[in-house]
């Protein structure tokens, strides 16, 4: 009788544990390249990065709103500010993701701010962050496999 994990392995499809360590990872590599706008980034750790720290993004703007009902006195500036700093440190990790993202797809984040390119990342214009990237090595380097 085989155990599940070799079945697993065999059909194509990973465990729990596989797809909670590639959680994990993705979340850690997006912290720990969040200053690295060079290089690539998969499909599926731009969309589990981009989920759980667009709900950082807005848990933290809907709490900088929320301070404006708090009596803080003399804190009140200190605690949105506080609110506000964490919103644009998740801000700035969206963005670098949102960068090597397309460095996979194979154009540069200039191409997104060019009307007169075709390729560009306008949804239904042409590629989207969904799309699957380039299995082999483009002008940004080797594709990102976290293992």
């Amino acid at each position: 009788m085989e155990r599940n994990g070799e079945n697993a392995k065999r059909s194509g499809r990973g465990t729990l544990s596989d797809s909670l360590y590639v959680t994990k990872r993705s979340l850690t590599d997006a912290l720990y390249r969040m200053f690295d706008f060079s290089g690539r980034t998969s499909r599926r750790a731009y969309l589990i990065a981009a989920i759980t720290y667009g709900l950082c993004i807005v848990i933290f703007l809907a709490c900088s709103i929320w301070t404006l009902n708090w009596n803080l006195g003399a804190y009140e500036n200190t605690v949105q500010d506080v609110f506000k700093g964490l919103y644009c440190f998740f801000l700035f990790i969206q963005g670098s993701l949102f960068v090597r993202r397309n460095h996979d797809l194979g154009d540069s984040i200039w191409d997104v701010f060019n009307p007169f390119n075709r390729s560009n990342n306008i949804p239904f214009m042409g590629k989207t962050v969904f799309d699957p990237g380039e299995l082999t090595a483009n002008k940004f380097g080797p594709p990102h496999i976290l293992s």
